[in-house]
C-alpha cells in the first residue's frame, strides 16, 4: 500500500531531515526561539534606521518602542508551554473550515483597519488631493471634476479618473468626511485579505491560506494603504481579484468569466495605469500551468475589453488637453530610477522590506528556500508573480506603495515556511502582529514628511 503524499501543512522543509547541521541541529524550541529573536532585532535596527533624521526629538519615542520591542520579543519568545498549546489550538480552529477562516481574517482586518483609520495621521500619502476631488465630484457633478481636472497636481498629470469619481459619488451621499472614505478604502482592504486567501486556498491548501491572509494583515504598508482613502488599495483589490479570475478560468473556462475578467482588468487600468502589470502576471499564470491554449482563446477577449476601456478614458483625456501632460510626466516619472540609481537600491534595501515588515523577511526566505527546491507550478508561478511587479517597478519607479500588488506572493512565501512548521505559527503571528503595531505606533507619532533615505536622497 502506498503512503500519501504528506500535505504542504507537514511536509518536511529542504532543511528538516535527519541529517541537518548548524542551526538545524538544535532543538524545535531554541530554533524558534532564534528566530523570533531575529524578528525582534530586525525590528529594533529599523526602529533606529527610520528615526535616525529626526535627532534627538524623537528619542524618548525611540526608547519606548525599543523598550517595547523588547518585550514583546521576550513574552512570545518564552511564552508558557500552555499558552503556546492553546494559541495553536486557536489557529489550527480558525482553519478548521473555510467559512471560520474568512470569518476570521475579516475580522481581524476590520479590528486592526478601525484602529487605522482612528489613529492615522490626517492627509497620509495623497489624501488631501483625492479630498479634493471628491468634494469638486460631489458639489459640481463628474462634468465639473473633468473640467478642472488639470488643476490637481496629483490626479492631473498622472491618475484616471475612477476612484476621484468614486469617492466623489460616497462623498455626495455622506457628506465630506475623511473618515467615511478611509473606512471605503477599508472595506477594499478586508476585499484584498480575503481575495489573497482564495488565490492561496486554490493554489495550495487552506492552512497557507489562512497563513499568506494573516501575514498580510501584519504588513504595516498594507494597513497603512487600507486605511488611506487613495487608489493604491482599490489597484490592489482589482489586481488580487483579476488573479483570482484567471484561476478560475484557467480551471473552469468559460466565456463569461472572460469578460469579467476582461472588464475587472480594464477597471484597474481606470484607477491606476501600473494594473498593466497584471497581465504579464496573467500569461505567467497560463505559463506555469501549461494552459496556454487556454490562454489563446480568452487573451483576445480579455485584452480587447480591457483596452477599449482604457483607451476610451485616453480620448476622453485628450478632449479634455490633459493627455499630453500625462504622457509627459509620467515618462518623467518612469525615468526616476535611471537618474537616480541609488532610489533603487533604497526601494529593494530598505523600503520594500519595511514596508512589508522586517520582521516577516525571515519566513519570506525561508519559504522562497523551499519553493526554490520544490520548484512546483505553484512555486513557479508566484515567483513570476512577483519578480513580474517588481522588476519593471524597479526599473521604473521604485516607490514601495507601487509594490503593494505583490505583497499577498509575498506573504504566500512566508505562509509556505510557516505551514510547513505546524507548531511555529501561532507564535509567528503573535509577535508579528505586536511588532506590527508597534511600527504603526510610530508612523503615527512622527512627521511623515521627513523621509529616510540610505542610498538616494528623497
Amino acid at each position: 500500500m502506498t503512503a500519501a503524499p504528506a500535505s504542504p501543512a507537514t511536509r518536511p522543509g529542504p532543511g528538516d531531515g535527519p541529517a541537518r547541521s548548524g542551526m538545524g541541529a538544535l532543538g524545535e524550541s531554541t530554533r524558534l526561539r532564534l528566530l523570533l529573536v531575529l524578528m525582534g532585532v530586525l525590528q529594533a535596527a529599523f526602529l533606529v534606521l527610520r528615526v535616525r533624521p529626526y535627532g534627538a526629538s524623537v528619542h524618548a519615542l525611540l526608547g519606548v518602542l525599543l523598550a517595547l520591542t523588547l518585550v514583546a520579543t521576550l513574552v512570545v519568545a518564552f511564552l508558557p508551554q500552555h499558552l503556546d498549546e492553546r494559541a495553536s489550538a486557536l489557529l489550527d480552529a480558525a482553519g478548521a473550515t473555510r467559512v471560520r477562516a474568512i470569518v476570521t481574517l475579516l475580522a481581524v482586518a476590520v479590528l486592526a483597519g478601525l484602529a487605522g483609520v482612528l489613529t492615522q495621521q490626517p492627509f497620509s500619502w495623497d489624501e488631501r488631493s483625492v479630498l479634493w476631488a471628491s468634494e469638486v465630484v460631489a458639489a459640481e457633478g463628474p462634468h465639473g471634476l473633468f473640467a478642472r481636472y488639470g488643476e490637481n497636481a496629483w490626479l492631473g498629470p498622472q491618475h484616471p479618473p475612477v476612484v476621484p469619481l468614486a469617492y466623489g459619488a460616497i462623498t455626495w451621499l455622506a457628506g465630506s468626511h475623511l473618515k467615511v472614505l478611509r473606512i471605503v478604502n477599508l472595506a477594499l482592504g478586508c476585499g484584498t485579505a480575503l481575495l489573497a486567501f482564495l488565490v492561496t486556498e486554490r493554489l495550495y491548501e487552506r492552512r497557507t491560506a489562512v497563513l499568506a491572509g494573516m501575514l498580510l494583515l501584519v504588513s504595516p504598508l498594507f494597513e497603512r494603504i487600507a486605511t488611506a482613502a487613495t487608489n493604491d488599495m482599490p489597484l490592489t483589490f482589482l489586481f488580487c481579484l483579476a488573479l483570482l479570475l484567471a484561476i478560475r478560468l484557467e480551471r473552469e473556462a468559460g466565456d463569461r468569466l472572460a469578460v469579467l475578467l476582461g472588464l475587472v482588468a480594464g477597471l484597474g487600468l481606470l484607477v491606476k495605469y501600473t494594473m498593466v502589470l497584471v497581465f504579464p502576471v496573467l500569461l505567467a499564470l497560463a505559463w506555469c500551468f501549461g494552459s496556454l491554449q487556454a490562454a489563446r482563446r480568452y487573451g483576445p477577449v480579455v485584452l480587447v475589453i480591457a483596452f477599449a476601456m482604457l483607451l476610451a478614458w485616453l480620448d476622453h483625456a485628450w478632449s479634455l488637453g490633459i493627455l499630453d501632460a500625462q504622457r509627459t510626466h509620467l515618462g518623467r516619472l518612469a525615468g526616476v530610477a535611471r537618474r537616480s540609481p541609488g532610489w533603487v537600491l533604497d526601494a529593494l534595501v530598505v523600503k520594500a522590506p519595511a514596508a512589508l515588515g522586517v520582521y516577516v523577511v525571515p519566513w519570506v526566505g525561508l519559504g522562497a528556500w523551499g519553493a526554490f527546491h520544490r520548484r512546483a507550478m505553484q512555486d513557479r508561478f508566484v515567483a513570476c508573480w512577483i519578480a513580474l511587479v517588481f522588476v519593471p517597478l524597479l526599473l521604473t519607479v521604485p516607490d514601495n506603495r507601487y509594490f503593494l500588488p505583490a505583497f499577498p506572493a509575498l506573504a504566500i512565501l512566508g505562509a509556505q515556511a510557516l505551514a510547513a512548521r505546524p507548531r511555529w505559527g501561532a507564535r509567528v503571528l503573535l509577535l508579528a502582529a505586536l511588532l506590527c503595531a508597534i511600527t504603526l505606533a510610530l508612523y503615527a507619532s512622527v512627521d511623515l514628511e521627513r523621509r529616510a533615505a540610505i542610498f538616494a536622497a528623497r
